[in-house]
């Protein structure tokens, strides 16, 4: 029996020596470590990027800073060949870019489509991160793939400061007049009485800026573009504010500030990076072409945010139809061929062509304001459907060669009484506000 015993002990004693070998296999297989497991600052994912990578896209500042304090390869790339530093000058997270100059990141480093940080700065007309990158050491003569150079990009997107920054003998010269950031006192609290609505690029150099108000108790807004110096005074309306700015904005980068004060005199601020973007030589295109049809045709071209605008009501709808009149299908067979063969040498920096049907406030047979805008938005869509559809039909050889561009870049909209037209003295402009309008939406080349 003893003998019986001995043996089952032996067993035993064998079969929770494996398991216990056999379990810390296991725990030393999928346990992590900071040194070679997936918390390691080199380990990527399926893009082949890296922590600081992601940091970088999500536009995190703390993020960036605490990988940079980690000793995180600042040049480690993607699959893409992007850097840390190219995806900053890629979607002009600036304060990011001057971090990672700061804590030498390369400058000059080529992604596997061969473009530089720069390159990608100047293509997208981002005019502040091109003259960081540029007075920071970043390589002017490059050229990318089809052998465009800063210089040619800088032109095609009208950025004027940094055409000459590239053509400068001394750089550093003009680097060194950097305009320092407005320190603003410790003692000074904002509270959050208002917010900016998220603005990227703009096609408008008079734009309007708008945000919420989450205080009932402020007594006005103001906006500025230069950091104080000249302010714009908010128009309020409920629970939203507007700005409209007069003096003509150049086109490039700029922060948006707004200013709140309430009863009590405390202050609130707001502000957001944005960029100025409209394609003067476009507009100086359309305008040689069409401005001796204006006074016939009453139309006309705004220059700030390239919309043409068909201003005679009875020359194009019957009053509440979204029937085209005779009159105004002679004008848009005349129009339209000519309209897309100057935005035929425009196509690569159009978003969009914003075909917008506008009506009045006004609706005979709806009882609120509600009701009233409604239908008119029904109607207005109605009217910009149609104007759409007859243009996509003309048999004219400039717009069957463009059918693909119009079926992939115009757009109709019925704006109903949103954008009306307004007297000197503030009302509405009831005849003038029933319109159809061409607003072209632009973007600096990717």
């Amino acid at each position: 029996m003893k003998k019986y015993l001995l043996w089952i002990s032996i067993v035993a004693i064998f079969v929770l020596s494996a398991c216990s070998v056999k379990n810390s296999e296991l725990v030393s297989k999928v346990e992590p470590t900071t040194s070679k497991g997936v918390t390691d600052l080199k380990y990527k994912d399926l893009l082949s990027e890296t922590t600081i990578h992601d940091a970088v896209r999500a536009n995190d500042l703390k993020m960036v800073e605490f990988f940079i304090e980690q000793k995180i390869d600042l040049n480690e790339k993607d699959r893409f060949g992007y850097t840390p530093l190219h995806l900053a000058s890629r979607f002009n997270h600036y304060d990011i870019a001057q971090k990672l100059i700061e804590n030498k990141a390369e400058i000059n480093s080529l992604d596997k489509y061969g473009d530089s940080p720069l390159l990608d700065s100047t293509r997208n007309g981002y005019t502040k991160m091109s003259k960081l990158l540029i007075c920071n050491g970043a390589k002017r003569d490059i050229l990318d793939k089809y052998k465009m150079s800063p210089l040619h990009y800088a032109s095609k997107t009208n950025d004027i400061e940094i055409a000459k920054l590239l053509r400068a003998e001394n750089v550093m010269e003009q680097c060194a007049e950097k305009v320092e950031a407005k320190v603003i006192p410790e003692e000074e609290v904002f509270l959050k009485l208002i917010s900016i609505d998220n603005y990227n690029i703009i096609n408008d150099n008079t734009p309007e800026i708008c945000g919420d108000i989450l205080d009932s108790d402020v007594q006005f807004v103001q906006l500025s573009f230069d950091g104080g110096k000249t302010v714009t005074d908010a128009r309020m309306n409920g629970n939203r504010w507007c700005a409209q700015v007069v003096n003509k904005l150049e086109n490039g980068d700029y922060t948006a500030m707004a200013m709140a004060i309430n009863s009590k005199k405390q202050r609130g601020k707001a502000q957001d990076d944005l960029t100025i973007h409209v394609l003067n030589d476009l507009y100086s295109a359309l305008n040689e072409e069409f401005s001796p049809d204006f006074p016939t045709w009453n139309a006309e071209l705004d220059e700030d945010t390239l919309t043409f605008r068909f201003k005679n009501p009875a020359l194009i709808f019957q009053r509440g139809s979204s029937q085209i009149k005779a009159q105004y299908r002679e004008i848009l067979n005349n129009f339209f061929p000519r309209y897309l063969k100057i935005l035929d040498d425009y196509k690569d920096q159009i978003v969009n062509v914003h075909i917008e049907g506008h009506t009045s406030s006004r609706y005979r047979s709806a009882k609120t304001i509600e009701e009233k805008f409604e239908k008119n938005r029904v109607l207005s869509q109605k009217r910009a459907d149609e104007v759409l559809g007859f243009l996509s039909q003309i048999n004219n050889a400039e717009v069957l060669k463009s059918r693909d561009f119009v079926d992939n870049s115009f757009v109709a909209e019925g704006m109903s009484s949103s954008e009306p037209i307004l007297n000197e003295d503030g009302t509405e402009n009831m005849e003038l506000s029933r319109r159809v309008e061409f607003r072209i939406e632009t973007t600096p080349n990717e």
